[in-house]
């Protein structure tokens, strides 16, 4: 996930050097957040170990062996329906010598965990103990002088939260100014529901009273028929999606992607979103997902953030 300002031509990749100073959002740099590695647990097929990633698509209710995991895995893969081939990948899988060899290792490679007892959101209690490069990207994205920050880590290490408290927290301390504080990227819509959900269960958290005024809206798909003009919680939490609710009063964060931000830009139905935003206002751009924006998609996104 990215946030940022454009750098300049002279600008080193993974230098904070270089960077325009004439655009008021934060420049990129690569974060450093190597895993630590653990002894790997080598075991053999058939005894019950998971080592398999998990698939929610598994057909069998119960307990899998690694083996009947990876067959769940490759059916899921590739579903052939075309006649005369149906058959063909359970006629791979029939013969063990094809696939299924063993034994089967696991590495498990635990985040360091942050030990600098320092707390990073006086005003945000958070409810876990924060990994080292979540401590550092906290850092990075805080404050008057928050630089871009890249971050690179593993599945399951928390990089949704190394953009998300920082910027949660700069829109708590700007209450009741008015414009976008805040633009997320998404490259699926339904990432971006799912982010949106998770987004207004935590500004509606009673344990985190100091975000319940804070706005988010999504503005990613057409526009659902029973749109919410507020931040609701409860069992269905949810961001503001009425469009005309955020035309008429900005959220403080904007979910959406790359193709309706550029329809956003051009579309004098929109225009409204942005008459309230001063050169200062907006201090967050988050790509989510970077890696996915590669060829000419990358080219797209690469130009609208010019």
């Amino acid at each position: 996930s990215a946030s940022g300002r454009t750098p300049s031509a002279n600008s080193v990749p993974g230098s904070a050097s270089g960077v325009d100073d004439q655009l008021p959002l934060v420049s990129f740099l690569l974060l450093d957040a190597m895993p630590e590695r653990a002894a790997p647990v080598v075991s053999s097929p058939g005894n019950g170990n998971a080592c398999c990633p998990f698939n929610p698509f598994l057909r069998s209710p119960g307990p899998l062996s690694k083996a009947d995991g990876m067959r769940d895995l490759v059916r899921n893969s590739f579903d052939i329906t075309s006649p005369g081939f149906e058959s063909t990948i359970e006629d791979f899988l029939s013969k063990p010598a094809n696939f299924i060899k063993g034994p089967w290792a696991t590495v498990d490679m635990p985040f360091r965990q942050d030990d600098s007892g320092v707390e990073p959101f006086p005003e945000i209690p958070l409810d876990f103990q924060p990994y080292r490069h979540q401590q550092l990207a906290f850092a990075r994205l805080s404050g008057s002088e928050a630089r871009s920050t890249i971050v690179a880590t593993g599945t399951g290490s928390g990089k949704t939260e190394c953009y998300l408290f920082p910027i949660l927290d700069a829109c708590r301390s700007r209450l009741g100014e008015p414009g976008i504080k805040a633009i997320i990227i998404y490259p699926m819509n339904a990432l971006a529901t799912d982010q949106a959900r998770r987004i207004a269960r935590l500004i509606k958290d009673d344990k985190i009273p100091n975000l319940k005024d804070i706005r988010c809206g999504i503005y990613a798909d057409a526009e659902p028929s029973d749109a919410d003009d507020v931040v609701t919680g409860g069992n269905n939490p949810m961001v503001i999606t009425k469009r005309e609710a955020m035309r008429a009063d900005p959220p403080d964060i904007l979910l959406t992607n790359y193709k309706m931000l550029d329809y956003l830009l051009l579309r004098g139905g929109d225009k409204e979103l942005w008459t309230r935003n001063g050169p200062e206002t907006l201090r967050y751009l988050v790509v989510d997902e970077l890696h996915a924006f590669d060829g000419a998609q990358g080219a797209d996104l690469a130009l609208l953030i010019r």
